[in-house]
């Protein structure tokens, strides 16, 4: 069974989606992080169960990237830790 969407509703919610992206690229763009690709990434990681992830899983949570750009990704990240403009607990 189809549900048709209305134009209206399907218009608020890509309303919204747009807000989100302006959003994160407005609060995370001043450290490196205003690529949507970082709001996927983190997106993911705060919406799982975990609490913890190694490196090798967050490929995963790009989907719509080349392993090539994530792992420049991941690579930005690690220098911002490196940069103590973000830091990770050891569990």
């Amino acid at each position: 069974m189809k549900k048709k969407i209305s134009r209206t509703k399907g218009q608020a919610v890509a309303r919204a989606i747009l807000d989100m992206d302006f959003q994160w690229s407005a609060h995370f763009g001043d450290i490196g992080l205003g690529y949507l690709n970082y709001s996927d990434l983190f997106c993911e990681m705060w919406a799982g169960d975990e609490s913890a992830f190694p490196k090798t899983a967050l490929y995963n949570f790009m989907p719509g990237v080349s392993r090539r750009t994530a792992v420049g990704c991941i690579g930005t990240i690690n220098a911002l830790f490196h940069k103590n403009r973000m830091y990770q607990e050891t569990v």
